[in-house]
């Protein structure tokens, strides 16, 4: 998926099946785009691969695409 965060850089984060989420606006097969979102990710090879994302008020990115 593609996060942007409030400075409006984009980051594309890997979605595993290891990926686990709360809060979020199911669309099926992921969280909803325009949802506020919280992503904590590991980085091997340049790759961001998502560990856990957080949907709620305190977001700090917003999703774009999936």
């Amino acid at each position: 998926m593609v996060v942007k965060s409030a400075d409006g850089t984009e980051h594309t984060v890997k979605w595993t099946d290891k990926t686990t989420w709360e809060g979020a606006k199911a669309t099926g097969e992921g969280i909803a785009e325009g949802t506020k979102v919280s992503v904590k990710y590991t980085e091997k090879g340049g790759e961001k691969a998502a560990v856990g994302i957080k949907t709620g008020a305190k977001a700090t990115a917003k999703a774009v695409s999936q």
